[in-house]
């Protein structure tokens, strides 16, 4: 009731759509979701708009689901390829994929490539980035992640886009700093820290949300190879589009801790 008619400043986050694709795979995959979500699997597969798609999109996909089987176990019984290639496929923002899941499961409809663009508009800032005066930016998730300082960093830019007098006055922006609250939750919560870490600090018994530092440096360069060779194989380079026009910077170097 407190949320106001209209927004003057916003601040979103945005990714690198092989980064998002792999981090989707892995979470759907690790099957963590409440019970009673992903309600369209795997009726979906069996929709013969949907089918089609898969079919003529990725020719060879093995659609067959067994009795009672859910996404993630479906996911772990797919060879890698074929499970990055679902999942590419899942959130390329097809107009059957959307209608069917949207029609059939609205609230646990998967976030798709069109979302991710459209949260990446506005003026983007970072860790080092200079004061704003933007009504709207995007922040690259990977800067957010990479380490701990960039980590604080970025959220001093963040904070600085949206100090009070926002657009009118740059100076309050530049004096904007976190307060004594959010430092302890930054710390507390920990973007980059290990799985064991988060857990620890949480006070939780449950999974982190994140699939940071669920498989290797290495591993993770080899899926990412892989979903961009399927993208430019089946799907017509889309994602690789959306990855230029986004800009994130994936390297590993830029993600040193962000896994």
């Amino acid at each position: 009731s407190n949320f106001p008619a209209k927004i003057s400043q916003s601040v979103t986050w945005t990714r690198d759509p092989f980064d998002w694709i792999v981090s989707n795979y892995m979470y759907d995959r690790r099957g963590d979701e409440p019970l009673g979500s992903r309600q369209w699997f795997p009726a979906m597969l069996g929709d013969p708009v949907v089918a089609a798609g898969l079919a003529a999109s990725l020719p060879g996909l093995d659609l067959t689901v067994l009795p009672g089987e859910k996404l993630a176990a479906w996911l772990k019984r797919l060879p890698l390829t074929e499970g990055l290639a679902f999942e590419l496929f899942l959130r390329m923002n097809r107009p059957d994929v959307a209608a069917y899941i949207k029609r059939t499961d609205p609230i646990h409809f998967p976030a798709n490539l069109g979302e991710l663009l459209q949260a990446s508009g506005g003026e983007r800032i970072g860790p080092d980035a200079a004061p704003s005066s933007a009504s709207r930016v995007s922040v690259c998730l990977e800067d957010f992640m990479s380490d701990p300082a960039r980590t604080h960093r970025t959220w001093r830019a963040v904070l600085r886009a949206v100090a009070p007098g926002g657009r009118r006055s740059n100076a309050a922006r530049r004096g904007a700093v976190p307060d004594a609250a959010l430092e302890q939750c930054i710390a507390d919560h920990d973007t980059t820290a290990s799985q064991a870490t988060f857990l620890n600090n949480t006070r939780s018994k449950a999974h982190p949300h994140g699939t940071y530092r669920t498989v290797s440096p290495t591993e993770l360069d080899g899926m990412l190879k892989m979903a961009r060779g399927l993208d430019a194989g089946f799907l017509g380079g889309t994602y690789a589009a959306a990855a230029q026009r986004i800009g994130c910077n994936t390297t590993r170097a830029a993600r040193r801790r962000f896994v």
